[in-house]
């Protein structure tokens, strides 16, 4: 049998996308979703980054992943500062946005690597 990991990667999207709509949806002091909000903001657009490199080694793969979490929440920061409308939960919903349309990219190239059937039978 041969193993795919898109439904598990789809399954994580899923899990991180409803963390990060938890956590963009009720503004709780940094006591209390501190950690989880900061766990989204790295792993959310890290892990469908790191899909979408999946011929890439392993350990490169996971540093690759890493900088473009970095990269993408400076990014966010940087432009919503620059814009003067900096918040909290517009950043981490900014974040949940970017790694939804990684998630979509997955799934195209996902669909474009597929054999393609013929329609004659």
């Amino acid at each position: 049998m041969h193993f795919t990991p898109q439904p598990i990667a789809g399954r994580i999207g899923c899990m991180l996308a409803a963390l990060g709509t938890l956590c963009a949806a009720w503004v709780i002091p940094a006591g209390g979703w501190g950690s989880c909000s900061t766990a989204f903001l790295l792993v959310a657009p890290a892990v469908p980054a790191a899909v979408l490199w999946r011929a890439v080694d392993p350990l490169a793969r996971l540093v690759l992943a890493g900088t473009a979490a970095v990269v993408v929440d400076a990014a966010v920061a940087e432009v919503m500062l620059a814009a003067a409308s900096w918040s909290l939960p517009g950043g981490r919903t900014a974040v949940a946005v970017i790694s939804a349309l990684l998630w979509v990219a997955n799934a195209l190239s996902w669909n474009a690597m597929a054999p393609q059937r013929s329609g004659s039978a």
